[in-house]
C-alpha cells in the first residue's frame, strides 16, 4: 500500500500528464495556424496565440489526468456555446470584405444581400452544432 503512495508511482502520471497537454497543445497549435490562414494575420489570429498560451499555463497547473481532462472539456464547453457570436462576427466580417471589393452600388448591393443571407445560414448552423457540442462536452466534464 506504501509503494502506491511514494514519489516513483505518482511520477509516470505526471508523464502522462505532460503527453497529454503537449497533444492538446499540438492539435490547438494546427487550427491556430488554420484560423490565422483564414483571418490573414488580423486580431483573431492573435487572440488565438493568446489563447494558446493561455491553455498551456492552466494544463501545466494541473495536477491528475482527470483535472486535465475536465478542464478541457468544461473549456471546450464554453467555447462550442460561443460558437455563434464567433460566426456572426466572421459573417460580419466577410460580408465587410465583399462590399468593399464591390465597383459599384448594384454589386455592394449584391454582396450586402448575399453577405446577410449567407451570415444568418451560418449563425443559424453554428448555434446548432454549437448547442449541441457544448452540452455534450458539459456532460462529459460532469463524468469526471
Amino acid at each position: 500500500m506504501e509503494a502506491a503512495t511514494n514519489g516513483a508511482a505518482v511520477a509516470p502520471q505526471k508523464n502522462s500528464v505532460i503527453r497529454l497537454i503537449w497533444g492538446s497543445l499540438l492539435i490547438s497549435f494546427f487550427g491556430m495556424i488554420h484560423v490565422n490562414f483564414l483571418t490573414l494575420g488580423s486580431l483573431a489570429g492573435i487572440s488565438f496565440l493568446v489563447l494558446f498560451a493561455l491553455a498551456y499555463f492552466f494544463g501545466m497547473k494541473k495536477d491528475s489526468k482527470v483535472d486535465l481532462k475536465r478542464f478541457h472539456y468544461k473549456t471546450a464547453s464554453i467555447l462550442s456555446f460561443l460558437l455563434p457570436i464567433s460566426a456572426f462576427i466572421y459573417g460580419i466580417m466577410f460580408t465587410n470584405n465583399a462590399m468593399q471589393s464591390a465597383t459599384d452600388e448594384i454589386g455592394r448591393a449584391g454582396a450586402a444581400t448575399g453577405g446577410a443571407i449567407g451570415s444568418t445560414l451560418i449563425v443559424v448552423l453554428s448555434f446548432i452544432f454549437g448547442l449541441s457540442f457544448g452540452i455534450a462536452f458539459y456532460l462529459m466534464s460532469k463524468k469526471y
